[in-house]
C-alpha cells in the first residue's frame, strides 16, 4: 500500500489559541515557510473551553493592522463586581 506524504517546514500540533498564534506568527515572519496546523477537532479551536473571558491585547499584538479596523471591546460593567452564593449546612 502506497501512502501519500506531504513535506512541511513546520508542523504545529493543536489548533487552540497557542497553536494558531504560533502558526500565524511563523507565516508572518517567513511567508515562504510551509506550515501545517493539525487539529483533531472538526474545526480549529473546537475543543476550547471558554468562560467568556477574553483579553484581545495579544491578538491585536499579533495582527496590528487588523487591530486598527476592529472596534475595541469595552467591559460590560464599569467596575469589578463579585457576587456569590454561600450555602452553610450544620450537621
Amino acid at each position: 500500500m502506497e501512502r501519500e506524504s506531504i513535506e512541511y517546514d513546520v508542523v504545529v500540533v493543536g489548533g487552540g489559541p497557542s497553536g494558531l498564534a504560533s502558526a500565524c506568527k511563523l507565516k508572518q515572519l517567513n511567508p515562504n515557510l510551509s506550515v501545517c496546523l493539525l487539529e483533531k477537532g472538526a474545526e480549529i479551536g473546537s475543543h476550547i473551553l471558554s468562560g467568556a473571558v477574553f483579553e484581545p491585547k495579544t491578538l491585536f499584538d499579533l495582527f496590528p493592522e487588523d487591530a486598527k479596523t476592529v472596534q475595541h471591546l469595552k467591559p460590560l460593567l464599569p467596575k469589578t463586581t463579585f457576587t456569590g452564593l454561600l450555602t452553610i449546612t450544620k450537621v
